[in-house]
């Protein structure tokens, strides 16, 4: 059984770009330090959206990618159950579990609340409002799992004062 999707398949890549640049540039570098410089952009590029909360806006009026903050918004029934988004915290469920059978029985659960951050989550948005492309539905973006985890490490983060916009 497979757990998620392993490598997302593109129709073209690094090397097809690469291909691209040096047929229009005669004095091409070479394809490692073109490599090189993607990394460094790439890199630089995602530094400045996490930590400074940048806009970037992609070229050709493809769309904008920021990180996005929002409140979670949630109810609680007459029964007690809460209704809405709330992540469950599986540790502290389990924990809660083998320590009281009737919690088990009801099969209560325990929530991530984020106090770290009052409250709010924060997400890559990929924003493709403004796109002028056709079939603008069919793209996506999909964080790395570095820049995935170098975002929750920075909000985690005590001496972060930096703030994101929703």
């Amino acid at each position: 059984m497979e757990r998620g999707p392993r490598k997302i398949k593109v129709d073209y890549g690094r090397k097809d770009m690469y291909k691209n640049y040096s047929k229009k540039n005669n004095d091409a570098v070479s394809a490692s330090i073109y490599s090189a410089v993607l990394n460094s952009f790439n890199k630089e590029v995602s530094k400045g959206i996490i930590e400074e909360a940048f806009e970037f806006l992609l070229p050709k009026r493809l769309g904008t990618i920021r990180i996005k903050k929002y409140k979670t918004k949630y109810k609680i029934d007459k029964q007690g159950k809460i209704i809405g988004t709330l992540s469950p915290n599986w540790m502290a469920t389990k924990e809660l579990w083998n320590n009281d059978s009737q919690a088990k029985e009801n099969k209560k659960m325990v929530y991530h609340t984020n106090e770290h951050s009052d409250g709010y989550q924060y997400k890559w948005h990929f924003s493709n409002y403004r796109s002028n492309c056709i079939n603008k539905s069919a793209y996506c973006f999909i964080p790395s799992r570095t820049n995935k985890r170098r975002l929750a490490e920075l909000i985690k983060d005590e001496e972060f004062n930096g703030d994101y916009f929703s």
